[in-house]
């Protein structure tokens, strides 16, 4: 089941601004005087909050260090055992490692989450509609 949960992780994470849009269009989408534009502008939007947190995240913290993502914390593996007060995380060459379920993985997705919240919410100012 766990392998499953692992499978699934990247897939929810990578659609979460599009459900956000999808969810926030479904929720004004009487208010709105073109939702479906809306729904488009807001995919964009919200795609590029989530790359722009990402590259701050990047720049800020560089990959050798350890960034939010990839952090040294433990993480939940298969078999159920819990990784030693010190894991080796190799590096590859290409770029960081993904290591999800860490409280700071977390604390990114939330960022995303919320900063998506708020640049939808603002641009739904420009989609109001005039019987509102």
């Amino acid at each position: 089941m766990r392998i499953l949960l692992y499978q699934l992780i990247p897939i929810v994470v990578l659609l979460s601004p599009f459900i956000e849009v999808v969810g926030f269009t479904l929720y004004w989408r009487r208010s709105l005087s073109s939702p479906w534009l809306y729904g488009l502008a807001g995919t964009v939007i919200a795609y590029a909050v989530a790359a722009a947190v990402m590259f701050a995240v990047e720049n800020v913290k560089p990959s050798g260090a350890g960034t939010v993502i990839t952090s040294g914390a433990a993480v939940w593996r298969d078999d159920g055992r819990s990784l030693p007060d010190k894991p080796q995380i190799a590096q590859s060459e290409s770029g960081p490692m993904f290591a999800p379920l860490t409280p700071s993985w977390f604390a990114l997705l939330g960022t995303i989450l919320v900063l998506c919240a708020v640049a939808l919410w603002g641009l739904r100012s420009l989609f109001r509609s005039s019987a509102t």
